[in-house]
């Protein structure tokens, strides 16, 4: 089916072609704050301009449901941790969409670290699952117990991951869903942190000094943090001044705060941060924010559209904006995935799971929710699946 808006292939360009003229131009105009971030109140045509281009966003639409579900299927939803928001709704969300097919399911809880993935994994296949779905898991860090569930015939959907091959290596997932046609996960991830860079770059009027935050552990981590840092290069006045890496274990350890908070304090002349996971708002760097004595000097963007972040938002708290996508429907499309596997046909090759910029004024989900996109994708799939 076509997709919505525009063109996909503009898509994997995502908002630049509109904005790079507005980007540049803005990148000497000068900056104004209040006591919660920048404001726009001085902010040039030329920004506001490529600000309203971020946040009109792209989206697809749902894919034909073209397969039954199969009856009798064992289902494995493989956390990737779920003491973070980011790993618990997409797969809550999963459990959802595989008890809607009329599936038997089953959550594992990976813990944030590959040998709690791969245990998961593992318990799953002696539990004889017909269908193992990891979520933000890459194929690299489990090669192993893939490998074993690829030998035992055992279909695996790989929802917000990406496969070994990425890496270099072998293809062991049956499928990982495609969030847009036209767009390689990697390009998607990418343009995750082009956005966060458009939204600094319009809120400082082209004067951001940003600290960026890194996430190490998985493949598509460092994908976010290149994309952001490509797109930041189009604005002459802007500059990443200093990079944070994070992994799991700071938020297994705590350390995240402490670590952010010397970061932040090491870099005095930062006025924006971008971090690739909204949960670590809450997990230390919202409180370093507030405590830093700077907060009015900051312009904050997260990624993923949580709930949480979007009342912070809201409140003007240590958080400006953010970059939302759904990964609810995202987990209710990896099962059609698997529905259609099981069924003897190939994955619908895009979700039709749209990005789209956040701040208290454009896109803000309603209080208590994370962003949703505007179409019933819940029916969508439970009416084509007869259910």
């Amino acid at each position: 089916m076509s997709e919505q808006r525009r063109s996909l292939p503009r898509l994997a360009l995502p908002l630049i072609v509109a904005a790079i003229t507005a980007i540049t131009a803005a990148c000497g105009a000068s900056q104004s704050t209040s006591a919660s971030g920048p404001s726009d109140s001085g902010t040039s045509k030329e920004a506001r301009a490529a600000l309203e281009t971020a946040f009109k966003g792209a989206t697809g639409d749902l894919p034909e449901v073209t397969a039954k579900p199969k009856a009798g299927v064992n289902l494995w939803v493989i956390s990737c941790g779920q003491q973070q928001p980011g790993c618990v709704e997409p797969s809550e969300a999963a459990m959802a969409a595989g008890k809607a097919a009329g599936w038997k399911t089953n959550l594992c809880d990976g813990k944030l670290n590959p040998s709690g993935w791969g245990a998961c994994i593992r318990q799953a296949i002696s539990a004889k699952a017909d269908v193992i779905m990891p979520v933000g898991v890459d194929c690299p860090a489990v090669q192993g117990p893939l490998g074993e569930a690829k030998k035992a015939k055992i279909i695996t959907i790989g929802n917000g991951g990406m496969d070994c091959d990425v890496a270099g290596g072998e293809k062991l997932y049956s499928a990982v869903t495609t969030p847009l046609k036209s767009m390689t996960l990697a390009d998607y991830r990418a343009r995750m942190g082009a956005l966060q860079a458009d939204y600094v770059i319009g809120k400082t009027n082209g004067k951001a000094k940003v600290l960026l935050v890194n996430f190490t552990d998985p493949i598509w981590g460092p994908m976010i943090s290149k994309g952001f840092r490509d797109e930041l290069k189009q604005c002459a006045g802007c500059e990443v001044v200093k990079q944070l890496d994070v992994g799991n274990q700071d938020l297994v350890n705590n350390t995240l705060g402490s670590k952010f908070s010397s970061a932040l304090l090491g870099a005095p002349t930062v006025n924006a941060v971008a971090f690739p996971i909204d949960g670590w708002l809450q997990a230390g760097i919202g409180q370093a924010i507030s405590s830093s004595g700077r907060r009015a000097q900051l312009t904050v963007v997260g990624n993923f559209g949580n709930a949480a972040n979007a009342d912070v938002i809201r409140s003007d708290g240590a958080q400006d904006g953010d970059v939302g996508y759904s990964s609810k429907q995202l987990s209710w499309a990896a099962i059609d995935d698997a529905v259609r596997l099981m069924a003897g046909q190939k994955p619908a090759g895009s979700a039709g799971v749209g990005l789209v910029g956040i701040d208290a004024d454009h896109n803000l989900p309603k209080k208590g929710s994370s962003y949703e996109p505007p179409v019933d994708y819940v029916k969508h799939y439970t009416t084509g699946w007869g259910k």
